[in-house]
């Protein structure tokens, strides 16, 4: 419920797909199950294996969904729903489980150069003020606005001998 009020519509609908996905492909491992308290990596490779031949041809939305189906195991994990299963999500789906997707070049958009520079002459009018931070962060970092915005204040920095890092 959490995402679904959280996210927009077309990314309700992929978890949605997501989930719906691998529900039956887990009812079909194991018909009695009505909880995710005994899943295994065993049971991912599986899920992983016939996905990966399932979504062939859609390469964008097969990774999108992995993704999706990552953040629900981690949600219920985490909030230690009774049906999560009981071992961690990050031995249940590895970062190798989603493959990479390769940039072309020409699809990366950047912003021209004249107006990082009046970007950066104007950034003191920005308003209200609170949003100067997240200006700072948005022109220092490169990082998607919506990558910037679900930092957390007190936990979005640490500090290593090198200086420190978001």
């Amino acid at each position: 419920v959490f995402r679904i009020a959280k996210n927009k519509v077309k990314q309700c609908q992929t978890d949605t797909m997501a989930l719906r996905l691998f529900t039956q492909n887990i009812h079909k491992q194991e018909p009695e199950w009505s909880t995710l308290n005994n899943l295994t990596r065993q049971h991912m490779e599986r899920f992983l294996l016939w996905f990966s031949d399932y979504s062939k041809d859609m390469k964008f939305q097969h990774n999108a969904y992995i993704i999706s189906l990552r953040k629900f195991i981690e949600h219920i994990y985490r909030a230690e729903y009774p049906e999560a299963p009981k071992i961690s999500p990050y031995r249940l789906l590895f970062k190798e489980d989603i493959p990479k997707v390769a940039y072309h070049e020409d699809s990366i958009k950047y912003i021209p150069e004249d107006i990082l520079q009046q970007f950066d002459k104007n950034i003191e009018n920005i308003t209200p003020q609170e949003y100067i931070p997240v200006a700072i962060i948005l022109r220092a970092s490169g990082w998607r606005i919506a990558d910037v915005l679900n930092l957390k204040y007190d936990t979005c920095l640490e500090h290593t001998s090198n200086g420190w890092y978001l």
